[in-house]
């Protein structure tokens, strides 16, 4: 009762938000989590460092409610106590600030977080690798030190990780980490690092070394996010059904279909699942060089990358007695490049991936999109508005080689985004205050789809409310089909300092 009238507080006192808060910045698949833009000019060399962090202070609070339509699937009532909550809400402080002079400067990053869900957060940031799917009540997302010299800078420490030049959706921009506890309205996050830029005439080179891995945090056990039936009978050893829902974020009711997994089931052997995630070791360490370059209208990059992947797979090992699922990140190698230009009013732009996966634990592929956007002033003059902005982006996938690695009986396959999907964003701009906005993901393979529509206003200078509707459709073992039951009401209100 205490967290219903929490939660209507929230929504009769500020309505709620969209994924979409930022109007110019849609994007749910890459574009996880954005800060607000610091200033970094020179300092005065005779500014203290404590006045700097003061003056260059910048801070965000949201306000957030979600009212779902529909209850949640019940399929996992048997294994976890489902969250059924029709309506919640969630308070989100953004915080950052810097200082430094004119060879060196400290960066950090941030947030406060707190729900109405039971245990929603849980203690407060680790200092270098977070393995618990729990969020966290204050999270130190970024900190790290810039060391300038000449044509070089060098990044030492705690910082978002971007690669690709895509506009909605990115495959190359996947050395990163994420907080997936909303799927559709992802947080990311920081990746430790030792990098160096070095500048010359149009030319930007940047090597990196990405020591420590963070695995993504997903929606606890009994999330209406997760829907996958367990069947009863299964024999569990003790501590493995939890791992077993983390899994079956992933893997839907795929891995229930395996036949050599269910053969062993039905032989009466117990189960037990565990997570294998890459170690500190250097094997592990991710290792990563790109080159971007711009030549005339056009900007250009290719990137190389060695290290963990982005997305797991599945192991399975057989013993006397007990069958044993793994859930394992193998190492891969990267290559990257994408290009975009602009004519007239609009931009166009391509990237592509080729992942290799080492001994062929996992596929090996080939992702790209393509895409542009437009900016249409006259039609929108003509309608009495001030701006259109449209942006369409087809993304596909090619395997070069299937998974064929002993024991491994599951390939990222079904849990990769952008295998053929058709992306769009409307961005409407009635006034300074005002704005209209469209999302969508059509994934065509699956006759599936996730919608998003809504509205922007600015109420006054730093205050902006947002009132989203999302829809959720297709079949129950597809990526969207999955929540169909998750239709909902977002709306929040922003509040920037």
């Amino acid at each position: 009762m205490k967290k219903m009238i929490v939660a209507a507080v929230l929504m009769l006192t500020v309505g709620g938000w969209s994924a979409c808060a930022s109007a110019g910045d849609p994007d749910i698949l890459n574009e996880l989590d954005v800060y607000l833009e610091t200033d970094k000019t020179p300092t005065d060399s005779s500014s203290d460092i404590a006045q700097q962090l003061a003056d260059h202070f910048r801070a965000d609070l949201e306000l957030r409610t979600s009212y779902f339509f529909d209850p949640a699937i019940d399929s996992l009532k048997t294994y976890a106590d489902v969250d059924d909550d029709r309506l919640v809400g969630e308070m989100r402080a953004n915080w950052s600030s810097w200082t430094g002079k004119d060879w060196w400067s400290f960066h950090a990053a941030g947030w406060f977080e707190a729900g109405t869900r039971d245990d929603a957060c849980s203690g407060v940031t680790h200092l270098m690798t977070d393995r618990d799917n729990q969020k966290r009540y204050a999270e130190l997302n970024e900190s790290f030190l810039n060391l300038s010299n000449g044509a070089a800078e060098f990044t030492i420490g705690k910082k978002i990780f971007n690669n690709g030049i895509s506009t909605l959706y990115s495959p190359a921009n996947r050395y990163t980490s994420a907080d997936l506890n909303d799927p559709v309205n992802p947080i990311q996050t920081g990746s430790w690092q030792l990098a160096c830029d070095y500048s010359h005439k149009d030319t930007v080179y940047t090597g990196a070394l990405l020591p420590f891995y963070q695995e993504k945090k997903i929606p606890a056990p009994g999330s209406r996010w997760i829907v996958s039936d367990i069947p009863s009978g299964y024999n569990f050893v003790p501590g493995s059904i939890e791992e077993m829902l983390e899994i079956l974020y992933y893997y839907m009711d795929r891995l229930m279909e395996n036949d050599r997994f269910a053969d062993l089931v039905d032989s009466g052997k117990s189960v037990a699942v565990r997570e294998e995630l890459p170690e500190n070791d250097p094997k592990d360490w991710g290792w990563f060089g790109r080159v971007k370059k711009s030549m005339g209208i056009w900007d250009t990059f290719v990137s190389a990358y060695h290290g963990p992947a982005f997305y797991p797979v599945i192991k399975l090992e057989d013993t006397k007695d007990i069958a044993t699922l793994i859930k394992d990140t193998p190492n891969v190698y990267q290559m990257a490049g994408g290009f975009s230009t602009t004519w007239k009013n609009t931009e166009f732009h391509g990237e592509a991936l080729y992942s290799h996966s080492i001994h062929n634990y996992d596929d090996s592929y080939i992702d790209y999109v393509g895409g542009f956007c437009h900016t249409s002033e006259n039609l929108a003059s003509s309608l009495g508005l001030e701006k259109i902005d449209i942006l369409l982006e087809y993304a596909g996938e090619v395997i070069t080689a299937k998974q064929n690695a002993t024991d491994y009986i599951l390939s990222s396959r079904y849990t990769r985004i952008g295998r053929n999907d058709l992306i769009a964003n409307i961005l409407v701009t009635a006034t300074d205050d005002l704005s209209l906005h469209y999302l969508s993901d059509f994934t065509l393979s699956d006759n599936a789809h996730f919608q998003r529509i809504g509205t922007s206003l600015r109420i006054m200078s730093g205050l902006v409310f947002t009132l989203d509707f999302e829809f959720f459709d297709g079949p129950l073992d597809t990526y969207f089909g999955r929540w169909r039951n998750n239709d909902r009401l977002v709306t929040s209100i922003k509040w920037s300092m």
